[in-house]
């Protein structure tokens, strides 16, 4: 029993120790003054510093004047999670009334100061996110698609 236990041992070893090999020498990290990009035998994830350009891609348009801030995109198998990051000099309520008129199915709540957005379809969940910080509004988008 205990040569068994050795050798069920010495192959976990050996699998985490290939996994590790494979996934260091199949990874290709690029890194640009605009953001980054990490390919991966699991998927892709992308960094941008002008989310806007994100947002239209993903078919949500920006609030209006609002500051982009950061945006990410990861891709993993079928599925597209995105996320970005706006400010706005606007109230919460105006940002996700905004949203809202493009979104009339969505569900709207709100919980202390922060308004919240929610879509959901078949293959698509939206969240808008709006909340004050130190004299501007954050605006939050999340969308993962699948």
């Amino acid at each position: 029993m205990l040569i068994f236990l050795g050798i069920v041992a010495a192959a976990a070893i050996l699998f985490g120790v290939g996994m590790v090999y494979f996934i260091r020498h199949t990874t290709i990290v690029t890194s640009t003054k605009n953001g980054g990009r990490v390919e991966s035998p699991f998927g892709v994830v992308t960094t941008n510093n002008d989310p806007a350009k994100l947002a239209k891609t993903l078919g949500v348009e920006p609030f209006p004047g609002a500051v982009g801030e950061k945006g990410a995109q990861a891709e993993i198998g079928a599925n597209t999670m995105v996320s970005l990051s706006f400010r706005t000099n606007a109230p919460p309520r105006q940002v996700i009334g905004f949203y809202h008129v493009r979104y009339p199915d969505a569900e709207v709540s709100a919980q202390g100061k922060q308004v919240t957005l929610v879509l959901v379809s078949l293959r698509d969940t939206l969240t808008i996110k709006a909340r004050p910080e130190s004299g501007h509004t954050e605006i939050e988008i999340s969308d993962i698609r699948h």
